[in-house]
């Protein structure tokens, strides 16, 4: 047998490696990417989780405009107090109104593609801008009012829903954070789909001792993985805690083996069994180097999403409330003075 039947058929050397690679997320890395996890194969592009968590809680503060607008207000219009009162009401329907857009907004986000999903992302933080400066109106239209429980109520009631409204701009701001993440880590997978399938081809080719077309190959995978680092890396600094870094560290594994499988090419060709062999065992540490490097957060808990969230839509849900009830009893009280 030659040196070059030798290289090919190292025993147990470098066997082709699992098919599967990247489905696109929403927005974490689909299953695939990390060997402790089964391989999936690519999923339609769609915005869920994430999405959805900030829709319901857009949704949440939404409810708060179909209760209070129950309530009414006495006569509407006449001086004085009414007249004040009535003023202030204008505004914060207004502001309801806005955050009515806003929730439109964020559901066209949820359902169409990147660009279109940035535009409405937009178009909502523009709508909760205009909401606040609607409670900020109806705030200076109650500071004229006489001192009275009712004034401290209403007022009390403009700051807590302005706290719902800092939260859920907070929160739609993360959306577009997420729809950006969710973009890059979309790409990050095809290419590094792609990146694995020639790799695992380079291998193919080394063990029909093809060591050209391996190179080649090897090389295509060493490409592929260092542009998934890169962009794997802009996704984590997204959002840190997303722990997209393991991903980007993991890819740069992969680039060093597709680098050594380079290498293991020219040495193939040349007849070089004993440094080819050697490689061999280096690849095998290479790979259990990237295993271990574990799953990024955001694939490993399956309620990251929820627990990413849950802070903010408390925050908008116990603000929402807590403004309703206070507006409620304003009311009354303005209603009764």
């Amino acid at each position: 047998m030659s040196d070059q039947q030798n290289v090919g058929a190292a025993p147990g050397g470098y066997p082709p490696q699992q098919q599967g690679g990247m489905a696109p997320p929403p927005p974490p890395p689909p299953p695939g990417l990390f060997p402790q996890q089964p391989v999936a194969a690519p999923a339609p592009k769609r915005r869920v989780g994430l999405i959805v968590g900030i829709v319901v809680a857009v949704l949440v503060l939404c409810a708060l405009g179909s209760c209070v607008a129950l309530i009414g207000f006495g006569a509407i219009g006449g001086s004085g107090q009414k007249a004040i009162v009535a003023q202030a009401e204008e505004h914060f329907s207004a502001a309801l109104s806005s955050v009515a857009t806003a929730s439109v907004a964020v559901k066209d986000a949820a359902a169409t593609d990147d660009a279109k999903a940035k535009a409405a992302v937009d178009s909502a933080d523009k709508a909760l801008r205009n909401g606040r400066d609607e409670i900020a109106a109806a705030r200076a239209a109650i500071e004229g009012l006489d001192a009275s429980q009712g004034k401290v109520d209403y007022l009390a009631s403009l700051t807590s829903t302005t706290e719902a409204l800092d939260a859920l701009q907070d929160l739609v701001a993360y959306m577009g954070t997420a729809t950006d993440m969710a973009s890059k880590v979309d790409e990050a997978g095809t290419t590094a789909t792609k990146a694995i399938s020639n790799l695992s081809a380079a291998i193919k080719s080394g063990n029909s001792n093809s060591y050209s077309r391996m190179k080649r190959q090897a090389q295509a995978a060493s490409a592929g993985f260092a542009k998934a680092a890169v962009l794997f890396r802009d996704a984590a600094k997204l959002d840190t805690s997303a722990g997209l870094d393991k991903a980007a560290a993991y890819m740069d594994k992969r680039k060093a083996e597709a680098d050594l499988t380079v290498k293991m090419a020219d040495e193939g060709k040349a007849g070089k069994v004993s440094a080819y062999n050697a490689d061999i065992k280096r690849v095998k540490t290479l790979r259990a180097q990237a295993d271990a490097i574990g799953m990024p957060a955001i694939v490993k808990d399956p309620q990251w999403v929820d627990k990413r969230l849950e802070a903010l839509s408390t925050q908008i849900t116990e603000a929402s409330q807590k403004a309703d009830e206070l507006r409620t009893k304003a009311l009354q009280e303005l209603d009764a003075g």
